[in-house]
């Protein structure tokens, strides 16, 4: 299969040599003169300029940092849209957002291409040793899987179809969120930890019993949220209390309680909607409540 490549970055080299091992033809190219010469160390062919990375390609890849740059590369003279053939599959799997992906993949429609979102999952380490997951923008019996499929395998150890256009995109920005947000709470409460005396490894040890160490997806949602089930096994309120006395406990040491107190306030706000004496998962109603009709791309 002939690929152009565009974006050989951190990530993009790793996937581009994975595809290349897999015995793949990639024409690749990047701005970075040192980024084309490991492209071609890894045997690739490296392209003297876009228009050549674009021409006579079955699919062509983006990797790049944000939409601006996908959006540049496919409009401007001698891009994706000037030079690519009609015909030509679209993957992009930066992170950009899934409005942007649908727009692209409209624009790509009208010119007689397709265009699909296929972000990837996990860090640059992943990419070295091909075990990323890739959320595609597609539904698993969509006429292109035969195409992508060996695309995916050579990169990644999974890949989940999400079902349309934008939805590769949806799932990528909502799980960096759960991530990033996740590691800023944790550096909050082990620097509370650390605060109050305890031992980081005394702490691993007791995480690793309940969901603060295993997450609500894998402990308590299942079988209560999930289901519709908001009856009380730890009540709201008590969820409530506890933030309070750990906000108490964080203004004794000198700790940061930011995003403590932002969580406290929004127990507060299910509480006052009335679910103090139901389920703590039942946070999610709050949320759902004030998004009323959720948009969806």
């Amino acid at each position: 299969m002939r690929i152009g490549f565009i974006g050989l970055g951190q990530m993009g080299i790793p996937m581009s040599r994975h595809m290349i091992r897999a015995g793949m033809a990639v024409t690749g190219y990047d701005i970075s003169k040192t980024a084309m010469r490991a492209f071609a160390d890894n045997g690739g062919k490296a392209a003297d300029t876009l228009p050549q990375t674009c021409k006579n390609q079955r699919v062509i890849i983006t990797m790049l940092p944000n939409a601006s740059f996908v959006d540049t590369v496919l409009h401007q003279q001698g891009g994706i849209f000037d030079s690519a053939d009609t015909g030509t599959l679209i993957i992009d799997m930066s992170t950009i957002s899934p409005y942007q992906s649908i727009e692209f993949a409209t624009q790509a429609e009208s010119r007689g291409m397709r265009f699909l979102d296929a972000p990837v999952g996990r860090v640059a380490r992943h990419a070295e040793s091909g075990t990323l997951i890739v959320f595609a923008g597609c539904a698993d019996g969509d006429e292109i899987v035969p195409i992508i499929t060996p695309l995916f395998d050579a990169v990644g150890e999974q890949t989940i179809y999400m079902g349309r256009i934008g939805l590769g995109s949806a799932m990528k920005v909502t799980n960096n969120f759960m991530s990033i947000a996740l590691n800023a709470l944790s550096a909050e409460v082990i620097n509370l930890t650390e605060a109050l005396g305890l031992e980081y490894h005394k702490v691993q040890e007791a995480f690793a019993t309940t969901p603060a160490g295993n997450g609500v997806f894998n402990t308590v949602w299942p079988d209560k949220i999930l289901k519709g089930d908001i009856s009380r096994d730890f009540a709201l309120s008590l969820a409530h209390k506890d933030l309070t006395l750990a906000h108490d406990v964080a203004t004794h040491t000198g700790a940061p309680f930011m995003i403590g107190a932002i969580t406290r306030q929004m127990y507060a706000q299910a509480m006052a909607q009335g679910y103090a004496e139901k389920d703590w998962t039942a946070m999610l109603e709050t949320y759902r409540n004030i998004t009323k009709n959720r948009v969806q791309p």
